[in-house]
């Protein structure tokens, strides 16, 4: 089971899972979860992690390129490709765990 399977089971639960700052995943609801979904939460760690990080990593990109000033002259760098890239190789390792 991949890492994202994992997080629609746990959002189709009603809880809702997050990495804080010291990058410890924190599960959210409104009522205990499923045994069984803790169990996996537990189990896949790494993978939900790493699904949940590419989700920021993409969303500080899209930031950074859209509040760039417009001008002229484009960017060195594209921070949306770099953004998927990177997401996209931390969604590579994590479905492979």
């Amino acid at each position: 089971m991949t890492g994202l399977q994992i997080l629609l089971r746990a959002e189709a639960a009603g809880v809702r899972i997050r990495v804080d700052e010291d990058g410890t995943l924190r599960i959210e609801a409104s009522s205990a979860p499923p045994a069984e979904l803790v169990s996996l939460l537990r189990e896949h760690r790494e993978a939900l992690s790493a699904c949940l990080r590419h989700d920021a990593e993409e969303a500080e990109a899209m930031a950074a390129f859209y509040a760039a000033p417009a001008g002229p002259v484009l960017p060195s760098h594209d921070p949306v490709a770099e953004g998927l890239q990177r997401g996209f190789w931390a969604h590579r390792r994590g479905s492979s765990a």
